[in-house]
């Protein structure tokens, strides 16, 4: 049995192949990312044929005018008056009306509008401005 045992193990193994070998692939590679189209081109501004019906003017500021200045933005009052301790000049336009105050200015030595009150509007700046602009209108023509 020795002998039988001693020459089994002589024997040559039997040959075991070796395990099948996994084959590691790489994930896909992503797509490459579209090509970024350039923006459209802005479209070119028409030129303008003419200004617009709302064109926007430069608001007219009463306060710390000399009368000389007033007198050119505004023309000449309607009416003028005396008031303790200045002046109170009156202009009028279709609707609306506007006194400005004037008070006497020592270093500068002349009379210079502190203030002004607009009646016939609904008191809006807006609306204040548009009385300006007409009485500026009615002395431009």
């Amino acid at each position: 049995m020795l002998a039988a045992f001693g020459l089994a193990s002589c024997q040559t193994p039997k040959h075991v192949p070796p395990p099948p070998v996994q084959q590691v692939t790489a994930p896909p590679e992503p797509a490459p990312p579209p090509a970024m189209k350039p923006p459209p081109p802005k479209p070119k501004p028409k030129p303008a044929t003419a200004p617009p019906a709302t064109t926007p003017t430069t608001p007219i500021v009463v306060a710390g005018l000399s009368r000389g200045e007033l007198t050119r933005t505004l023309g000449e009052p309607a009416q003028r008056t005396e008031r303790n301790p200045g002046q109170a000049w009156v202009y009028r336009a279709q609707g609306c009306s506007v006194e400005v105050l004037f008070l006497f200015d020592v270093v500068r030595n002349d009379m210079f509008a502190i203030d002004h009150k607009v009646t016939g509007t609904d008191g809006s700046a807006r609306a204040e401005q548009q009385c300006l602009q007409r009485i500026k209108a009615g002395h431009a023509s």
